[in-house]
């Protein structure tokens, strides 16, 4: 699938999700910002749907500030969300991972706000809370909506599988250098160079059963657009 095509499916995907949260009582609100940390993670996709929408001017900005930031701790994965589900059908033990709040914010942030808010990754858009994040120290999500934010991670990849995954920072850093750009674009990125790591297409879905009746609208949704 071209890179373009494959654009427009991730914003379909944005854009089902969009409607989905626009129906739920939510706390978050505009300079709310306890959940914006240095430990997001995205797709190479994603990565190349911000900097598709970004001027010169704007992606050096961009990149100084990401710079900047790389000899901070920051969330590093080393498994991806279809992985995580392959292994756990097989039983198999996932790896230890440390991803700390208290590392920081996104060194992005300016004025407690996201200057790239419409071009923000799934990551981020998945960060919602039906309670007040300062006043309870965490996002307060039920179970369906975890399970809804997972699935549409899990999709995101399979857009994705000739891709990569990684930290916001070494990601967005790493596909803004031309060359790799043009690598992602003929679907010969190397994931490791950048310390990524390799995504993987979709085999199975992660729905507990208690979730598959109340979920099946949007898997209907999802599917037409990964079946395209």
């Amino acid at each position: 699938m071209k890179l373009q095509q494959k654009l427009q499916s991730l914003h379909q995907v944005y854009d089902i999700y969009g409607s989905f949260t626009d129906a739920l009582d939510l706390a978050c609100r505009k300079q709310c910002c306890r959940c914006c940390t240095r430990n997001v993670t995205l797709t190479s996709l994603e990565a190349a749907s911000i900097l598709e929408e970004l001027d010169s001017i704007e992606k050096d900005r961009l990149r100084r500030q990401l710079q900047d930031a790389t000899s901070l701790e920051r969330f590093q994965p080393q498994i991806t969300t279809n992985e995580i589900a392959d292994r756990c059908a097989l039983g198999e033990a996932l790896p230890e991972e440390s991803c700390d709040p208290n590392w920081g914010p996104c060194p992005l942030l300016e004025n407690r706000s996201c200057p790239h808010y419409s071009l923000r990754p799934f990551a981020c858009r998945c960060l919602i809370s039906r309670s007040d994040c300062s006043k309870i120290g965490h996002a307060d999500m039920d179970e369906f909506v975890l399970t809804v934010s997972s699935v549409f991670l899990q999709v995101i990849e399979h857009l994705d599988s000739d891709g990569c995954t990684g930290n916001f920072t070494d990601v967005i850093l790493y596909l803004s250098k031309p060359e790799n750009m043009s690598a992602y674009r003929e679907s010969r990125l190397a994931c490791s160079a950048g310390n990524l790591i390799r995504n993987r297409p979709l085999k199975r879905l992660m729905v507990p059963p208690s979730h598959r009746t109340q979920a099946a609208p949007l898997l209907r949704q999802l599917q037409r657009i990964v079946h395209a």
